[in-house]
């Protein structure tokens, strides 16, 4: 029997060694191929195949994350970079750039709202609660300060629309009195006018408002629109048209509510 390859063809009759054929060093015995059989390495095809598949498998990992690319549509986002990195693309005449921008504009503006609607909210408690401390904490303090028995109820309006809480630093806070215009009020000599000084011209203003310059009105009791010391006219609470007929008056002091009536 004749071995498929052979390192030396020494020791061969002379009629075997004509089967053989030299090839790579080696002498291979030179079979002629019939019906698809012939005479094959094996060893190499198999190392061969082990080769591809692995070159195989190498090729669809690193082009697996392109599988859901257009290779149309690439190589025209492809064109259309080359462009504007030569500066000849045109964005304004690009409808569909143009539709992509704005909707990712209105993404980001949604998504703005979104974050930043919290924080206003949160703002405006904080603002609320800081309007409380600096401004109607204070009022009432001035007042009662000035008089325990001034009526409040008539004073507190008037006081907390010239009072304002001012940021000064950051997260730093103080009461500020501000003039009729909105403006800080300040005296003759420019210097800010204080709480107490607004208080004093309270007391000029609603005299009534205050023991001992007047009537209080609050809490008095009497027949229905009579009229109390300082001349002012005390409407019962139960008297709703008389009310509705003095809301001015009773804006500016001129009139009083009874509560208790």
């Amino acid at each position: 029997m004749l071995t498929a390859i052979l390192s030396t063809i020494e020791g061969l009759t002379e009629d075997e060694q004509k089967h053989y054929v030299r090839k790579d060093g080696k002498y291979v015995l030179d079979v002629k191929p019939v019906e698809g059989f012939e005479l094959a390495d094996v060893q190499g095809l198999r190392n061969t195949v082990k080769t591809l598949r692995a070159e195989k498998e190498d090729l669809n990992n690193s082009i697996s994350i392109y599988k859901d690319i257009d290779p149309t549509r690439a190589r025209e986002a492809m064109a259309k970079v080359k462009m504007i990195e030569d500066g000849e693309y045109e964005f304004d005449k690009d409808e569909a750039f143009t539709k992509a921008l704005e909707s990712e504009r209105k993404k980001m503006a949604e998504k703005h709202v979104g974050e930043i609607e919290p924080l206003k909210n949160e703002n405006n408690s904080l603002r609320g609660q800081l309007e409380k401390i600096f401004v109607d904490n204070v009022a009432m303090e001035a007042i009662t300060k000035r008089d325990p028995n001034a009526n409040t109820r008539l004073l507190l309006p008037h006081l907390k629309s010239r009072l304002k809480a001012e940021e000064f630093e950051p997260a730093k806070f103080r009461t500020v009195v501000m003039d009729v215009n909105g403006q800080k009020d300040i005296d003759g000599q420019g210097q800010p006018i204080s709480i107490d000084s607004l208080v004093d011209e309270m007391v000029e203003t609603f005299p009534e408002a205050f023991s001992g310059h007047g009537s209080s009105g609050i809490g008095d009791n009497g027949d229905s629109n009579k009229s109390g010391n300082g001349g002012v006219t005390i409407i019962p609470k139960s008297n709703q048209d008389a009310m509705n007929n003095n809301l001015e008056a009773i804006a500016s002091g001129k009139a009083q509510v009874d509560v208790d009536s």
